[in-house]
């Protein structure tokens, strides 16, 4: 059995064995560097990691959540990173998933204490909104339509609340004001509000980063019905996603040809059909052939 040596005293309690020392042992100090270990690689980016933990929520303050991982290590989940989760009392007890955020790491804060009380104390922080984007990136792919819900309304966007996994879990991803509507010169507030449900097509994600990217401009046929009827807009959105999807991979398939024949043909490259199913195109695009 592996342990760490705390101390060593030099007396020997055996009676007349002048040279017999003992050690103070922990086996509980091996076990939380062999945590800190998998934090730091899951950092890294070390092969076979990712940077997803699962926590315990322990307890709510002013400033954020408490939680304990697996292993045994204290967290905090600030306010501002615990998204719906915020003040949210059903969660206590409960097992989450959540980020870690690298920049906040502190090895030497977290050997120092196993019971940190005010937010300086913690050497490990994370992410519950990152963490709940990152599943959404990897459960969802290019073309599929998704239920959301206008959680805010920002100057050059808006942010839109899509289910995620299971029990009620959700994800917050922002819609770029040029991923809403081509027509120019209209404010999004005049047309947006919180808690309207609009359905967004999926542009592209990315499970290495946890990005997405929504789009209703790919869904809004004719072009403005997303800001005057979004009651059509959301009945006819699938219809409209298959259509874009069909011309999106076509686009795709014409640009890899284009690309093939001015560096030459490659053996060893992706077939046509496998490269349109990558990357994305430009939504200016697509408003002239859609």
């Amino acid at each position: 059995m592996e342990v760490k040596v705390l101390s060593t005293i030099a007396d020997s309690m055996l009676l007349r064995d002048w040279d017999c020392k003992f050690s103070i042992v922990s086996i509980t100090e091996i076990l939380r560097e062999s945590a800190m270990d998998e934090v730091e690689a899951k950092q890294r980016g070390d092969e076979g990691t990712v940077p997803l933990f699962n926590v315990v929520v322990e307890s709510f303050r002013p400033f954020g959540a408490i939680v304990r991982t697996v292993s045994g290590l204290p967290g905090l989940i600030s306010t501002a990173e615990l998204g719906d989760l915020a003040g949210n009392m059903q969660m206590l007890g409960q097992t989450i998933t959540v980020e870690v955020q690298s920049r906040f790491t502190d090895r030497d804060l977290l050997s120092k204490t196993s019971e940190p009380q005010g937010p300086s104390e913690f050497g490990l922080r994370f992410s519950y909104k990152n963490a709940a984007t990152r599943e959404l990136s990897q459960s969802v792919k290019e073309g599929q339509v998704l239920d959301g819900v206008v959680s805010a309304v920002l100057l050059a966007s808006i942010e839109l609340k899509v289910p995620v996994g299971e029990a009620g879990a959700t994800a917050k991803v922002e819609v770029r004001k040029v991923d809403i509507c081509s027509l120019p010169d209209w404010d999004i507030a005049d047309y947006f509000e919180v808690d309207q449900e609009i359905k967004a097509y999926v542009v592209s994600t990315e499970a290495t980063t946890g990005n997405v990217r929504l789009s209703f401009r790919a869904l809004d046929k004719p072009v403005g019905t997303i800001l005057i009827n979004k009651e059509k807009y959301n009945a006819d959105a699938e219809e409209n996603a298959k259509v874009y999807y069909e011309k999106a991979l076509q686009e795709k398939a014409k640009l890899y040809e284009s690309t093939r024949l001015l560096l030459g043909d490659d053996p060893d490259e992706d077939t046509p059909a496998e490269t349109a199913k990558k990357g994305t195109i430009d939504e200016d695009d697509m408003d002239d052939i859609f």
